[in-house]
Formats: structure tokens, C-alpha cells, sequence
């Protein structure tokens, strides 16, 4: 078992050429957020970031070891958010705290996510704008089921003909109100006062 606080900022190297080819920054998690996918890898030569699949890792002890540079893919993907840190909540609106590690088995999959008390990846919904949001309840929710509903422009209310509104704007940094026309377009049940 290994904790990904270890693995970062640890050295990579090609067992090929002997390379130290840069150092381990950040990672990437699969879809279903069961298991570590990528590694971002920082080049130590120029300011080059890296995507190292973790099935092309050939040993992992005090450095990243792979067979050569091959299965590295260029990346700008400088801006993948990182579990570490983050404030985990749960859906009942209860604070786990601060994520403090991530704990991996052999294979780089998650198999817990260590905040004030153990997490289980299975319950993640998301992670994203420095938060983590976990399922803590019995219910089977997905992060789809709290998307915003779409109106049909068939369900919009009739609108009646335009009629004129006349309002008042301030100008911006003086005092003076000056009159201003806005067209707009009540329902047709409107009633004037």
C-alpha cells in the first residue's frame, strides 16, 4: 500500500537511458473515480509537463521507475485539481475536513481517502473549486440528479403585445437621474393597476 503524499515529488526515471526525467507533481483520476490514471510529471530539462499512464510504471519504491520515455504524452494540463487539501463534505452537509492523503493499493486504485476520518472513493461525487463532495447517506445519488432542470420553450408563459416602460437610471458617479424607455413584454394576464 502506498499514500500519494509520498509519490509527490518524487523523481522519475527511464531505466532505458538512466534518465531522471522529472519529478511526480500531481495525478490524474479515472472517470469513476476509483483509481489513480495519470501521473503529471514535471520535466526537470525545460518547463515541459507530462501525463504518465500508471500502467506503464515499472516500479514504484523511492522513485518512479518506467522502461523510457515512450509512454509520456506532452500535457498543458497544469490546472488538474488535486484531492489533496480539499474541504470534503458530505450530502447530509457534514464536514469531513481537509483531505490529507490518499491511500493506493498495487494496482493504483483508491482505497480510502483519508480526511478527519476515512473516506470511501466510491462515495466521491466530485471535486472541484476546493471542494469534495462525498454521498454520506443511504440513498444512490449521482452528481446528475442535482443538475438544473431545462424549461421547454413550450411551457413559457404567452406573452402579450410589447408595451413601453419608462424607468429611471442613474448615471454612473453623478447624481442626476435621467428617464430611460425599456421595452418589455408582460404575460397576457397582466392586469394594470
Amino acid at each position: 500500500m502506498q499514500s500519494f503524499t509520498k509519490i509527490i515529488g518524487m523523481p522519475v526515471i527511464s531505466i532505458f537511458n538512466c534518465e531522471n526525467i522529472g519529478t511526480v507533481l500531481n495525478m490524474q483520476i479515472s472517470k469513476d473515480k476509483s483509481k489513480i490514471k495519470f501521473l503529471v510529471i514535471s520535466s526537470n530539462d525545460d518547463e515541459t509537463t507530462y501525463l504518465l499512464p500508471t500502467k506503464s510504471v515499472y516500479s514504484l519504491n523511492s522513485a518512479v521507475l518506467i522502461r523510457n520515455k515512450q509512454t509520456l504524452s506532452v500535457t498543458s494540463e497544469l490546472g488538474i485539481q488535486n484531492l489533496i487539501n480539499l474541504n470534503a463534505f458530505g450530502l447530509s452537509g457534514k464536514s469531513f475536513g481537509k483531505i490529507k492523503d490518499i491511500e493506493l493499493d498495487d494496482k493504483w486504485r483508491i482505497t480510502s481517502i483519508i480526511a478527519d476520518e476515512p473516506l470511501s472513493s466510491k462515495n466521491l461525487l466530485d471535486y472541484t473549486n476546493n471542494i469534495a463532495l462525498f454521498n454520506d447517506t443511504e440513498k444512490k445519488l449521482t452528481k446528475a440528479k442535482f443538475a438544473p432542470r431545462i424549461v421547454e420553450p413550450q411551457n413559457a408563459p404567452q406573452v402579450a403585445s410589447e408595451q413601453i416602460v419608462t424607468t429611471l437610471s442613474q448615471e454612473s458617479g453623478s447624481s442626476i437621474y435621467t428617464p430611460r424607455t425599456i421595452t418589455a413584454r408582460l404575460p397576457k394576464n397582466f392586469r394594470n393597476p
